[in-house]
């Protein structure tokens, strides 16, 4: 009985093992098309080898897009913010990692089940599992298992935040000839049609509008 018990702990636990972070290498598609002064590219990022994440992503309705710009203008164009289909946030870095963020704090709790089932076996003296050095032992195991899972996803939290930060696309100055590329964080509920997002620029024309469609083709409305 406690050979079995031990072996449907400790696989139920491994099949909730923190996910190492792999990085993240943003698209580099090519920006099709042009407008008069601001060309786009707008595509889904992948995830690479981050399944956890992209699951959780999935879950929450948060698509990972990678957003290109570029600049035909003979003078710079200041981008001033982007606008998403309606029923859609745009989220900060910080906001979609914690969608989709790892919890360290569960395996940390792992120590806890042994305590709680060391209660019903106690409840029964005479059950063969009534033996406090075997939920000793369980509960050590489970804090070996717990501490470095809970280590690794925090590790794995830190860097994933990090390419957000540091690859999020952000409004600004856009030299002419430039071209900017940088991650677009879109949470809507709604898969379909292909998300859309409207940059707002200007330009010495005045404010403008330039919509860019996920497929890549962009227009201006």
């Amino acid at each position: 009985m406690k050979t079995i018990l031990c072996t449907l702990l400790l696989l139920l636990e491994n099949l909730a093992c923190a996910r190492i972070y792999r990085p993240i290498e943003v698209l580099a598609a090519p920006i099709p098309g042009r407008a008069e002064d601001l060309s786009g590219h707008l595509a889904p990022q992948p995830w690479g080898d981050n399944s956890r994440y992209e699951d959780r992503a999935r879950e929450a309705g948060l698509q990972l897009l990678v957003l290109g710009l570029e600049n035909h203008a003979p003078e710079a164009l200041d981008i001033l913010g982007l606008e998403g289909p309606t029923g859609a946030a745009l989220l900060s870095p910080e906001a979609a990692l914690d969608l989709v963020r790892q919890r360290p704090i569960r395996y940390l709790i792992y120590p806890l089940i042994p305590a709680g089932l060391m209660g019903l076996a106690f409840s029964n003296t005479a059950s063969s599992l009534a033996d406090p050095a075997f939920w000793l032992f369980m509960a050590t195991t489970d804090l070996v298992f717990g501490l470095p899972n809970a280590w690794v996803a925090a590790r794995s939290n830190a860097r994933l935040g990090a390419c957000f930060r540091e690859r999020a696309f952000r409004p600004g100055s856009l030299p002419a000839g430039g071209i900017q590329r940088g991650l677009v964080f879109l949470r809507s509920p709604v898969t379909q049609p292909p998300p859309w997002l409207r940059i707002r620029f200007r330009s010495t024309a005045g404010e403008q509008r330039l919509d860019v469609l996920c497929s890549g083709t962009s227009h201006e409305p």
